[in-house]
C-alpha cells in the first residue's frame, strides 16, 4: 500500500478527501472479510471439489486463498492510508517533525491498543464478526469527526446511516458463528459456541434420532468425539496405570479436553490429588455436554483446573507425581511438542520414585516411520515403555521401573471399577489390548528417528502424512508385529482363556483393518470369527451392531 501511495501520490490533489474514500474502503474491506469468514467453506472450500482432499491444497493452498482474500487487501489501503494521513496532518514543511511525531505516536498507540482490545475484550465479548462491524463503525465515527465541515450534506448522512446501521446490525443481529467446514455438510445441533482468547469453541451432535454422537472443536480442531472408539481410547489412558498396580495419589494432566481422562482417573478413589493443565480453559464451560462420559468430574473437589500451556507449567514447578497424563491434540496439528524426547524426559524428572506416564498417541495422520519414532523416543526416555492399542487409536505406557504386571492383581485392580455403558470391564479383554513391550519396540528398523525438539517430524512434517493410508499401515505393523503377552503379564490364572482372548482380539484387529480398506463384507466377518473363538468377550456383538446394525 504504501509502495502504491510513492508512485501515486503526487498526483492527489485533494488528499483530505481521498483519505475520507481509502478509510470507507477499510470499511468495506472489513466487512467482506468478515462475510468470507463465514461463508468461507462455500465461497472457497466446496468450489475446489475433490481437490480438497489432496493435503497441500487442503493445508496450505486454502488458507492462502483465505488469508489473500481476508488479510491482504485491508493491509494494502492500510499501508496506502499511513502517508496519506501524514500528508493530510502535516500539509507543508512547517512543524513537520512535530506532526509527523504526532501521528507516529497515535499510530503506535493504536497498533498495542488495538490487538489487546480485540483479543482480550471485544472477541471474548462480541465475537470475531460482530467485533469487525464495531471496528468498521468506530472508522465511519471517526470520519463523522473529522471530516463533518468538510464532506458534502450527503456524504456526511451516507456515513452517519452507515455508522448507525452497523450500531443496530450489532445489537439486533444474533450470535453470528463461525462453524468448521463439515458443519455445512453434515446435519448437526450446535449444543455450545463460544469465542474466547485462546480459541473457538464448538460442541455439537449429530442429529440421528437416538445416537449420543458429540464432537467438540477448537479453532477447527477436532479435539474428542464421543464415538465409541475416540471414548475407550481416551478412558483407557486414564485406567491403565491403575489397572497395573500403580500405587497413585498425585496426578497431573496435561489437557482437559472433554475431563474424560480426567473422569477416568478420578474414579481411583486412591487419588487424592489432580492437577490439569489446559491451554483453553473455556473447554471447563462446555465439559457439562458430556457429563455422561465424564461423570461431571469438573464438580469433583480433588481436581485443580489450571489455564495455561503444560509443557510450561512443568518447566516452572517443582512439584512430582505419581502418573502424569497427557491426551493431546494430533501432533502434526499444534501438539508436537509434547511429542519431543525433551518432553518426555521433562515428564520424567517430575515423576515420584515407580511413577508412570500414560499418554495418547494417533495412528493416523502419521507416516510408518513417524508413528514408530514416537515410540521409539518415548521407549529411549522410558525403557520399560508399553503400547497398546484402543481401537483406531494407541496409548504409550511408561514407568521409572521394569513392567511386570502381576495378572491376579491387575483382575483384581479391573474388578473395582464400576461398571460403565459402553466400556467393557474385563481384565481379560483390557489385557490383550497390549500391542508392544520393550522388546519389540528394540526391533525397530534402525532408520526410525527420535523426535527432538530441534529436529521435530511433528512440527515440520511430510504432506504425506495426510495419506489415508498411514491408518492402515500402522494398524498392520501392530497387528504383525504384536508382543508375547507373557513378557508383560505373569500369574495369568486361565491361560486357555487369555488363548481365546487373544485369538479374538486379532480378529478384531483384522476386522479394523477390513473395514478401513472398505471392505465391510470381511470386516463384519471377521468379528464373527471373533466371537466364534472368544463368546466370553461382549464387545464383539456390541461392535456388530454398532458398527453394522445387525442382530446376532
Amino acid at each position: 500500500g504504501s509502495w502504491i501511495y510513492k508512485r501515486r501520490g503526487d498526483t492527489i490533489k485533494n488528499p483530505a478527501k481521498i483519505l475520507t474514500r481509502v478509510l470507507l474502503w477499510m470499511v468495506l474491506l472489513g466487512l467482506a472479510g468478515a462475510f468470507i469468514l463465514v461463508k468461507l467453506p462455500e465461497l472457497v472450500m466446496f468450489p475446489l471439489g475433490r481437490l480438497n482432499e489432496i493435503p497441500v491444497v487442503r493445508i496450505l493452498l486454502i488458507p492462502a486463498i483465505a488469508s489473500l482474500l481476508v488479510v491482504v487487501p485491508p493491509s494494502i489501503v492500510s499501508g496506502f492510508s499511513f502517508p496519506l494521513a501524514c500528508r493530510v496532518y502535516s500539509p507543508d514543511s512547517r512543524k513537520v517533525s512535530k506532526n509527523i511525531g504526532l501521528v507516529l505516536m497515535y499510530n503506535t498507540i493504536g497498533s498495542v491498543l488495538g490487538p489487546f482490545l480485540s483479543a482480550f475484550v471485544l472477541i471474548p465479548l462480541l465475537g470475531v464478526v460482530k467485533a469487525i462491524l464495531l471496528l468498521s463503525a468506530l472508522l465511519l465515527l471517526a470520519l463523522v469527526v473529522i471530516r463533518w465541515k468538510d464532506e458534502s450534506k450527503r456524504t456526511r448522512n451516507m456515513i452517519t446511516a452507515g455508522f448507525l446501521g452497523l450500531l443496530a446490525a450489532i445489537f439486533l443481529l444474533g450470535e453470528i458463528k463461525i462453524l468448521p467446514p463439515s458443519f455445512k455438510k453434515l446435519d448437526r445441533e450446535i449444543l455450545y459456541y463460544k469465542e474466547t482468547v485462546e480459541g473457538t469453541l464448538v460442541v455439537a451432535q449429530e442429529k440421528n434420532p437416538g445416537a449420543f454422537i458429540r464432537v467438540s472443536y477448537v479453532n477447527n480442531s477436532a479435539v474428542i468425539g464421543s464415538t465409541y472408539d475416540a471414548v475407550k481410547a481416551v478412558k483407557m489412558i486414564g485406567h491403565l496405570p491403575f489397572f497395573t498396580g500403580l500405587e497413585c495419589k498425585n496426578v497431573l494432566v496435561v489437557g482437559f479436553g472433554m475431563g474424560v481422562t480426567t473422569s477416568a482417573i478420578a474414579a481411583h478413589p486412591e487419588v487424592e490429588k489432580i492437577d490439569c493443565v489446559e491451554m483453553v480453559p473455556g473447554l471447563k464451560e462446555a465439559a457439562p455436554f458430556y457429563s455422561e462420559l465424564n461423570n461431571d468430574v469438573i464438580e469433583d473437589p480433588r481436581l485443580n483446573l489450571m489455564a495455561g500451556d503444560g509443557r510450561h507449567f512443568l518447566q516452572k514447578t517443582s512439584k512430582t507425581y505419581d502418573l502424569i497424563s497427557c491426551d493431546p491434540t494430533h501432533p502434526v496439528l499444534g501438539s508436537g511438542n509434547l511429542y519431543t524426547e525433551e518432553y518426555f524426559e521433562l515428564c520424567k524428572t517430575h515423576l515420584n520414585d515407580g511413577g508412570m506416564v500414560s499418554q495418547y498417541l494417533p495412528l493416523h495422520k502419521l507416516r510408518l516411520n513417524d508413528f514408530l519414532g514416537l515410540i521409539k523416543t518415548f521407549h529411549k526416555v522410558f525403557p520399560y515403555a508399553t503400547v497398546w492399542l484402543g481401537q483406531y487409536h494407541a496409548i504409550l505406557l511408561g514407568s521409572t521401573n521394569p513392567l511386570k504386571i502381576n495378572f491376579r492383581e491387575w483382575s483384581k485392580n479391573v474388578g473395582m471399577l464400576p461398571s460403565e455403558n459402553y466400556f467393557y470391564i474385563d481384565p481379560y479383554h483390557f489385557a490383550v489390548c497390549v500391542m508392544m513391550d520393550d522388546k519389540t519396540i528394540n526391533g525397530f528398523p534402525k532408520d526410525v528417528r527420535i523426535n527432538t525438539d530441534d529436529l521435530s517430524y511433528t512440527e515440520f512434517f511430510s504432506m504425506k502424512c495426510f495419506n489415508p493410508e498411514n491408518l492402515t499401515n500402522n494398524l498392520a505393523y501392530m497387528a504383525e508385529d504384536r508382543c508375547n503377552i507373557n513378557n508383560v503379564f505373569y500369574n495369568i490364572d486361565n491361560a486357555q482363556l487369555m488363548d481365546r482372548y487373544l485369538a479374538g482380539n486379532k480378529y478384531l484387529v483384522e476386522s479394523l483393518y477390513y473395514q478401513l480398506k472398505g471392505d465391510r463384507d470381511r470386516s463384519l466377518n471377521e468379528l464373527r470369527k471373533a466371537v466364534n473363538v472368544n463368546p466370553e468377550n461382549g464387545e464383539y456383538p456390541f461392535l456388530i451392531r454398532f458398527n453394522f446394525n445387525v442382530a446376532e
